[in-house]
């Protein structure tokens, strides 16, 4: 063991070791060298240089990973300590490229597989044959829509991240920010998309929120994009939680459910016996962290005449 006398003539020798370490000064040639390469930069790529002065426009970097602290939005994003250019901003070489904008959107896909970034009950794949187009299911495990197994596509356009992606609902519902073509309204939340601040998890973390009820309550009719539900919701809650309870049942019924797919939309349901859910869930109890997976068979509607009616009845206030 190193006595005190010994400690401080060993710190001594380091400090002295360190003192001796230093970058020699640049020549006067080596400086006017520097010099001519940093104008020569300059004179290679003006525009640029004062197009990102002027916009305050960041460098190339990685897509953000965000962090795993989730709120009923989703997990918070760290906030970023550089300026990122808006909806409106041009793009500039760096968010323009086809290839930077796939690697972001593929990071994007893979982060949803971290600790709280995927909401429960949702389950998004991308389509085989384009990356611009994810394929979900939401499960909805409470409120008036529950029970309900809805279908929906993510629209990312080329340009994302600077615009929003488009989200349209595959499965019939009536609900406020639902029109009747299906797509859903993001302007309750996203009323101002900005690129590197909102992501896709923000999106699927406000779409299972808001078939909740008191998300419904706050829904502003200016972002409804049914104004018929949306006054029920308000003059009619009783009428309106019926008809949402029978969105789901209709959802969830053989008819709808096993629908076949287009071909690109790799989700598909398809009836499992009950030896088949016991396999399932014995083969996940094992291949994951979780003590107990629950599991359990879509029910089949009881009464092939009492599902008709409600559909028929469904499609009459749709079309209405």
């Amino acid at each position: 063991m190193e006595t005190p006398d010994q400690n401080r003539t060993h710190s001594s020798r380091v400090s002295q070791y360190l003192r001796g370490i230093h970058t020699p000064s640049p020549s006067p040639s080596m400086k006017r060298s520097f010099l001519h390469l940093h104008q020569e930069q300059q004179q290679q790529s003006p525009s640029r240089t004062s197009n990102s002065a002027k916009q305050g426009t960041p460098q190339a970097s990685t897509p953000t990973r965000p962090s795993t602290v989730a709120s009923e939005h989703g997990p918070q994003t760290p906030k970023a300590t550089l300026t990122t250019p808006t909806a409106g901003t041009p793009l500039t070489p760096q968010y323009s490229s086809p290839m930077f904008r796939r690697y972001e959107l593929m990071t994007e896909y893979a982060n949803l597989g971290l600790p709280n970034h995927c909401p429960p009950g949702v389950y998004v794949i991308p389509s085989p044959d384009d990356i611009h187009e994810w394929y979900g299911a939401l499960f909805v495990h409470d409120g008036p829509y529950e029970g309900a197994t809805f279908k929906f596509v993510l629209s990312i356009p080329a340009n994302y991240p600077c615009v929003a992606p488009k989200v349209t609902f595959l499965t019939d519902m009536f609900h406020p920010l639902v029109g009747l073509d299906g797509e859903f309204s993001l302007g309750q939340r996203f009323t101002d998309w900005t690129p590197h601040t909102h992501y896709i998890y923000h999106i699927l973390y406000y779409i299972r929120h808001m078939f909740k009820r008191s998300a419904l309550k706050s829904i502003e009719e200016k972002h409804a994009f049914n104004k018929k539900a949306y006054q029920m919701f308000h003059h009619e809650p009783s009428v309106f939680t019926r008809l949402a309870n029978q969105c789901a049942v209709l959802s969830s019924s053989e008819s709808v459910l096993y629908e076949q797919p287009p071909s690109r939309n790799p989700i598909h349901f398809s009836p499992m016996s009950d030896s088949q859910l016991h396999a399932w869930r014995d083969h996940l109890s094992r291949s994951t962290d979780f003590p107990e997976v629950e599991l359990r068979a879509v029910e089949k509607p009881s009464g092939g005449g009492g599902l008709k009616n409600l559909a028929n009845n469904f499609n009459r206030l749709m079309n209405s």
